[in-house]
C-alpha cells in the first residue's frame, strides 16, 4: 500500500511539474493569413491542441505564439515514458508505463 502510494504522489508530481513553454514574436506568413505560423505548420489565433498530437499552442492577435509541450520528464526505475494522444493536453503527457519482463 505504501509503495503503490509512493507512486502515486511521484506520477502527481512529475505530472504537475512538467511542462515546457516556447514562445514566438511575430509568426505571420502572408500565405496563411490570420493564423500564425510555426515550424511548417498554420495555427488559427486562438488556442489549439492539434488532434493526434501532444501539446498545445495559443496564437495571439498579434500573431505572437506560445506553444507548451511535455517537457522532460524521466520515469522512475521499471517504467518508460508513452504519450496518449487520445487525451487533450496535458493529460497525453506523463504515462509511465511499466516496462514488460523479459
Amino acid at each position: 500500500m505504501v509503495k503503490c502510494l509512493f507512486l502515486f504522489v511521484l506520477f502527481a508530481v512529475a505530472y504537475l511539474s512538467s511542462a515546457a513553454v516556447f514562445n514566438y514574436e511575430n509568426t505571420a506568413n502572408k500565405d496563411y493569413p490570420n493564423q500564425c505560423y510555426i515550424e511548417g505548420k498554420a495555427y488559427p489565433i486562438g488556442t489549439s491542441t492539434p488532434k493526434g498530437e501532444c501539446f498545445k499552442i495559443t496564437c495571439s492577435s498579434d500573431f505572437s505564439a506560445v506553444k507548451q509541450t511535455c517537457g522532460a520528464v524521466g520515469p522512475p526505475a521499471g517504467f518508460h515514458n508513452e504519450f496518449d494522444t487520445t487525451k487533450p493536453y496535458p493529460e497525453c503527457c506523463v504515462n509511465f508505463v511499466p516496462n514488460k519482463s523479459l
